[in-house]
């Protein structure tokens, strides 16, 4: 939803959706299985939780690097953060650093060209994630925090219950995260 209204707002005409098969183990994870419990630790490693898919951010970064390569992109933005998230390996600053390094490794024959990852979130708790959403929407003249509420959703059970900070459920992780970091950051007066 974001990605389609942040395209129409900058006039952004060639965006593409690309669906990705499920030929990795993607069906280990509940965030996929809806029979499974989202709130169990991963069958795979009982430290993580049952919504762990196995290098998901992995493979999107690698096709997101590959046609930027194509179109001369050399900036790549993602949401990951290590600072109050799940526990999900592909979301640490070190592995972001390691997968930047081994993609220019692969896409460029010399030093004078790369793709650069940045992780603005990577640092911020959710407080600070709403009260950036505030102040990029003031850059961009729109009520930024009103735009994440409305075009994004953050519960692992896809459940699209309205609420002031955005639809779902406090059932799960995420959902309780976002939820608890727009009322922080709304009682420090952030947003």
């Amino acid at each position: 939803m974001a990605g389609r209204c942040l395209s129409q707002l900058h006039d952004i005409t060639d965006q593409k959706i690309t669906h990705i098969i499920r030929s990795v183990q993607f069906e280990r994870s509940s965030l996929l299985d809806k029979d499974s419990d989202i709130n169990a630790p991963h069958e795979l490693d009982n430290t993580l939780p049952s919504s762990f898919v196995p290098g998901r951010n992995l493979l999107f970064l690698t096709i997101a690097a590959s046609i930027a390569r194509v179109r001369g992109i050399r900036k790549i933005y993602t949401g990951v953060c290590q600072t109050d998230y799940s526990g999900y390996p592909d979301c640490r600053d070190e592995t972001i650093k390691a997968l930047q390094k081994a993609l220019n490794l692969g896409l460029f024959t010399d030093d004078k060209g790369h793709i650069h990852i940045s992780t603005p979130l990577m640092f911020l708790n959710k407080a600070d994630t709403w009260a950036m959403a505030k102040q990029i929407g003031s850059l961009l003249g729109i009520d930024g925090v009103k735009f994440i509420v409305e075009n994004t959703l953050t519960d692992y059970n896809g459940d699209m219950t309205p609420n002031e900070w955005g639809y779902g459920k406090e059932d799960n992780p995420a959902s309780i995260l976002r939820a608890n970091g727009y009322r922080e950051a709304k009682r420090k007066g952030k947003i």
